[in-house]
């Protein structure tokens, strides 16, 4: 019989899809509009694109480690943990990247919302 993911992991999985769906479209409104965008962003249409790009690639293991978890994997533990880790400093270096700011509200909402992963994984079982 294959693993079956408890609730503490199923609330964590789809907190790590979310993650990665609300990010990778906010990446993909970056590479269609540019610093338009945004009237906060401070960086050159080229740093927006590459900022953009990175985002994008950091979804990738966001999302791996998303359905990784909602299958019961017994991977989900460190994936979920690398996937906490890569968000939270990405989302530290766009927000200097592209705001000229680490924007505390933004990083510490990010470093909470990591915790509560973290904190339902261990409690996965």
């Amino acid at each position: 019989m294959p693993p079956r993911a408890t609730t503490p992991m199923i609330v964590a999985a789809v907190i790590l899809l979310l993650i990665a769906i609300l990010a990778g479209w906010a990446a993909i409104t970056l590479l269609r509009k540019g610093p338009g965008v945004d009237d906060e962003i401070v960086a050159s249409p080229g740093a927006v694109k590459h900022t953009a790009i990175g985002i994008l690639l950091a979804c990738v293991p966001v999302l791996v480690a998303g359905v990784a978890t909602l299958a019961g994997s017994s991977a989900a533990w460190p994936l979920g943990l690398a996937a906490c880790a890569i968000f939270v400093v990405y989302g530290f270096v766009a927000n200097y990247v592209l705001f000229g700011s680490w924007r505390p509200e933004h990083t510490l909402t990010n470093v909470a919302i990591a915790a509560v992963v973290v904190w339902l994984l261990s409690r996965g079982g």
